[in-house]
């Protein structure tokens, strides 16, 4: 079984084996793993969630930087 560390005092990263996962993601992409590690007891609107990475853009705006974040 392969095991997963995730490392977030500091600038977070997950690794598994030797292997660092969070290189080729960007910094909101890792904020939004980090935050469903801690509030995983509930679901979350993805307009909550591009309001909580991109709160200085728009609603229309920060829904599509959501999008092509997570593609």
């Amino acid at each position: 079984m392969n095991t997963l560390r995730i490392f977030l005092l500091g600038q977070s990263r997950v690794q598994c084996r030797e292997e660092l996962l969070t290189d080729q993601y960007s910094p909101n992409l890792q904020l939004l793993f980090c935050y469903h590690l801690f509030v995983r007891d509930r679901s979350h609107s993805p307009e909550a969630l591009a309001s909580l990475l991109w709160g200085n853009s728009s609603t229309a705006q920060s829904n599509k930087y959501l999008r092509h974040a997570l593609l």
